[in-house]
């Protein structure tokens, strides 16, 4: 990839108790916005109880930005979003992301 390219940080769904980084969407969204897609598997409930799964999604996009010039992205163009109980966890991570501040400024 090149070191222009948008990335999206993907969290798939399965209600946080079933679900896998490798499930189809995460792959249909990198085919549908030429994006890096970057699918984050997170801790599930009930074995693992909130917030777990939310902070290593909140993990994931700190990764993605801390490695963006190594996997090749623009730190300033990368997304968040999820399917279903995803996109409650992207929510909750731009929300987290805001409140702390992280840089870059993930921009609407």
């Amino acid at each position: 990839a090149k070191s222009d390219s948008p990335a999206i940080v993907f969290f798939h769904g399965g209600g946080m108790m079933i679900g896998h980084p490798n499930m189809y969407e995460a792959y249909t969204v990198g085919l549908e916005t030429q994006a890096v897609v970057v699918s984050v598997g997170y801790r599930l409930a009930p074995e693992k109880p909130f917030p777990a799964g939310l902070n290593d999604c909140y993990d994931g996009l700190r990764w993605t930005i801390d490695n963006s010039e190594r996997i090749g992205i623009d730190p300033k163009r990368i997304a968040v979003a999820g399917s279903s109980a995803g996109g409650l966890m992207a929510a909750a991570v731009t929300l987290r992301a805001r409140k702390n501040n992280l840089t870059p400024k993930l921009e609407a």
